[in-house]
Order: structure tokens, then sequence, then C-alpha cells
């Protein structure tokens, strides 16, 4: 979707829709949704530089770092893409068992203060 990385001197803002699970297999869920992840992870993959292993498997879809001073760009980035797949979301969840999460990072320049509320289609969307 955009920038992997943050400009250091910018503030950036960046969003992810997580897919959770105890033991599910990723494709399954590109497969229904027709989505690309920008990363997936299996339950007892190993960490990469740890010698940990994953405790969970993870379906991951990311808006990258942008430019930006208000959460909403990026979560209606995701948005476009998750609200035309509700109901299918909603039979994986279902079916597998899965948990959803969203999770904003924020990468603040010169102490500026990011815009943090949710809109009423974010809240919409969530509520599956």
């Amino acid at each position: 979707m955009s920038n992997t990385y943050f400009e250091l001197n910018k503030t950036n803002i960046m969003s992810e829709f997580r897919i959770l699970g105890d033991d599910f297999t990723p494709e399954v869920i590109t497969e229904k949704l027709e989505i690309f992840p920008s990363k997936v992870w299996k339950k007892g993959e190993k960490i990469e530089g740890s010698n940990k292993v994953r405790d969970y498997s993870c379906w991951c879809l990311s808006t990258g770092y942008d430019e930006s001073y208000d959460i909403n760009e990026q979560l209606n980035k995701l948005l476009t893409i998750l609200i035309p797949k509700k109901m299918k979301l909603i039979e994986l969840k279902e079916l597998l068992s899965l948990d959803y999460k969203i999770d904003i990072v924020i990468n603040i320049e010169s102490n500026e203060k990011p815009a943090i509320y949710l809109e009423k289609k974010s809240y919409n969307f969530l509520m599956i």
C-alpha cells in the first residue's frame, strides 16, 4: 500500500488489520478474501532473530507508513479494502475461531499531536 519505513523528520502513521488465530493456514484467508496480505506467519514458526517460536497464526494487511496527522487517513485505506469483504470476514471468524485487531503505529516528530479518533464507518466495520 505505502512506505515500509518512515521518515524520521516527519510524523508518520501506519495502520494494520490483523487476523489472529490459534492455528490456521494464512493462505486460506488470502484465498477467501482475495486480498494479498502484507505479512503472514503460522503458529510454531521461528521468530526471525530470536530463539522463540510463534504461538499463534497471523494474516496482516498494512497501509505502510504515510506522512500524516490523522489516523483516519490510514484506517480509511484499510476499510476501503475490507468493508466489501465484511461478510466473508464474519464467516471466517466463525469457521476458524479468529480474532481481528487493528493496530495504529504513530511516529511523532517535534512533539506534534496527531488526530486520534475513530470515524463512524470505522465503528460500523469493527462490529464484526
